[in-house]
């Protein structure tokens, strides 16, 4: 699977925050009910005029900008800090980065804590949808909701057992698989260091 250029990295705030807090499906799966085959409204997209070029890190350090880190987190946020969001990138085994993760915390009264974003390469295999197991946890799937010109998108959400899990955690591993090679498992290795940290760091989305 091709390595992944940064492309969250380069979507306006505005965009980038909904990706994670449009999350409703994601309730419903995380409560373990059944949701929604699809949103009833077309998920956010990344409007390419809207959004940086990606060989344009200037324009897209307009509109987002790293203001702390911890761990392996960076904290992201709008340019006066009013929102904020955790960002990483996943590496597979020869440590390219494939997958960008965001998350961010969700309003306060949200039927969850935080919710996460997910953008892996053009090319990932969508059926067998995005496994994420934290250390020898359980292993969790999630489908894949679209993909546009920037890569595929899976979002979910963490509800406070599943905080508690990413807290005490080492390592989340991201298991997905490639057009090009259905039958073998791309796995990815995210650092939960300074997860904690990153997440108190950062204030709920606004309703």
């Amino acid at each position: 699977m091709r390595p992944m250029r940064s492309r969250l990295a380069a979507l306006s705030l505005s965009t980038a925050l909904a990706l994670s807090a449009a999350l409703a499906p994601a309730f419903a799966q995380e409560a373990g009910t059944e949701a929604p085959a699809a949103p009833a409204a077309p998920a956010p997209a990344a409007p390419a005029p809207e959004a940086a070029p990606a060989g344009d890190p200037a324009a897209a350090e307009m509109r987002i900008k790293l203001r702390e880190s911890h761990g392996d987190w960076e904290v992201r946020c709008a340019p006066d800090e009013s929102e904020c969001f955790m960002y990483q990138l996943a590496r597979d085994a020869q440590n390219n980065p494939v997958a960008e993760l965001n998350i961010v915390r969700l309003p306060e009264g949200a039927p969850a804590v935080a919710g996460v974003t997910v953008l892996t390469p053009l090319g990932t295999l969508l059926r067998p949808g995005l496994a994420v197991q934290i250390d020898g946890g359980e292993k969790r799937s999630f489908p894949f909701t679209w993909c546009d010109a920037a890569g595929c998108f899976a979002r979910f959400a963490l509800d406070t057992a599943s905080i508690e899990a990413y807290q005490k955690g080492t390592t989340a591993k991201l298991t997905l698989f490639s057009v090009g090679a259905p039958g073998t498992p791309v796995e990815l290795n995210v650092s939960l260091k300074g997860f904690t940290a990153a997440l108190d760091s950062i204030e709920p989305l606004k309703q």
